[in-house]
Order: C-alpha cells, then structure tokens, then sequence
C-alpha cells in the first residue's frame, strides 16, 4: 500500500472511533429511547385530553338540555339531590360482591 492510502485508512479509523466515542459518552441510544417514550407518553396525553374534551361537550349539550326541558331539569335535580316525591317507592339495587372477594360476615 502507498503511503496515501495508508493515511486516508487511518484516518477513517481514528473518525469512526472518535464518533464511536462520541456515541458512547453521550449515551445517544439511550437518548433515543427516553425520546420514544416521551413521543408515546405525548401521543397517550393526546388521546386522554381528546376523550375529556368530548366528555366535556357532552356535558355542555347536557346542560343546554337541561336549561331548556323542565321535566329534564327535574329529572338531574332529583337524582343529584336524592329527592323523592311524596307516595313514590324508592327502590335501591346494590351490586353484589365478587365471587371471590370478602365475604359478609357471618352471624355465630
């Protein structure tokens, strides 16, 4: 080999270690994966405050309602205020527990 091209091997050796080096002190993969999980957490963040701004539409177009039909109005003030009319019968559906959750307690 001439003396030219020993010199131009040697010097993309001494770059590819000098970059390598540089890779490696700067933890540049680790970088890149932190990054990829902040872009997933940003695009989960995005979703959650797209479905909370629908909810809150909903909402919205709840309380327009309300503000327009009594009978609705009612309906929300009864059900948030727990109020009964004089003769109605409340009836109260409580969920069971799991199959394999505590039991109640049983009476000795």
């Amino acid at each position: 080999m001439n003396k030219g091209r020993k010199l131009y091997w040697l010097t993309f050796a001494l770059a590819l270690a000098l970059a390598a080096a540089y890779w490696a002190h700067r933890d540049l993969w680790g970088r890149y994966h932190a990054y990829q999980r902040s872009e997933e957490s940003v695009r989960a963040a995005q979703q959650e405050a797209d479905t909370l701004s629908k909810a809150i539409d909903g909402s919205r177009q709840q309380v327009e309602g309300l503000g327009k039909d009594p009978v609705e109005k009612e309906a929300a003030l009864r059900r948030i205020k727990n109020l009964v009319r004089p003769g109605e019968t409340v009836y109260r559906i409580e969920k069971t527990p799991p199959a394999g959750g505590p039991a109640a307690p049983s009476k000795p």
